[in-house]
């Protein structure tokens, strides 16, 4: 009976869907919007944070990427899934009538087990209170959400402030008149619903396919929770 046990605790140990498999620490995911596709700043929104992650960990390099044609309001749910009702309704026809790129960013150094890909992310993304243009002209500044406004796109940025000055500015206006340039993960539930809208083969290509199964069951349990 005691070794009944034994066994049956060893098999739910090395069960993955009991296995916490660290992607946090191992594996970092954005979602670059189509609004940087449109603006042609894909590749630039990528090379600055692949920049200033390895300021961070000199072994942080780009693992591979995606091109989604659109998403499901499933999917979007799992990527937003604290969003208020009224902008996911409007993110979720924007990012279902439009495509997207998923970037993934993995840990190389042997040696750092305990890198923050959720933190350092979000640091080099930078934060923004208010979109409120700036006194300058815009363009890229020290972080990838200081890039907004773009130059070419003043003009519709100070609509909004005039909206946001007379209080009149709605979600749809929100939606409409600000670039959402790239969505990065704040929780390893949100993290867990970027690795899920990866397709099989391109989750074999960048995960490895001897971590598939850990990486599913994870990614299930975190957003199930």
């Amino acid at each position: 009976m005691v070794e009944n046990i034994i066994i049956s605790m060893a098999e739910e140990i090395e069960s993955p869907e009991t296995q916490n498999p660290n992607v946090n620490n191992k594996f970092g995911l954005i979602l670059i919007s189509h609004d940087a596709i449109d603006l042609g700043v894909t590749e630039e929104v990528v090379a600055r944070m692949l920049e200033g992650l390895k300021e961070k960990s000199p072994g942080v390099e780009l693992a591979g990427a995606t091109i989604l044609e659109g998403m499901t309001p499933s999917q979007v749910q799992l990527v937003y899934p604290d969003l208020k009702r009224e902008f996911l309704d409007a993110f979720t026809k924007t990012l279902g009538d439009n495509p997207s790129v998923l970037i993934a960013f993995e840990q190389t150094d042997p040696e750092t087990f305990d890198f923050d890909f959720i933190k350092e992310i979000n640091s080099v993304k930078g934060k923004i209170k208010r979109h409120k243009t700036s006194d300058g002209e815009g363009g890229w500044g020290k972080s990838i959400r200081s890039a907004i406004p773009l130059p070419s796109d003043r003009e519709r940025y100070e609509e909004m402030d005039r909206k946001l000055d007379q209080g009149s500015l709605s979600e749809d206006d929100y939606v409409k008149l600000t670039h959402h340039l790239v969505h990065s993960p704040d929780n390893e539930a949100e993290l867990a619903g970027l690795y899920l809208l990866f397709d099989i083969d391109t989750k074999r290509e960048i995960f490895g396919e001897e971590n598939m199964d850990t990486f599913d069951g994870w990614a299930q349990k975190m957003t199930s929770e």
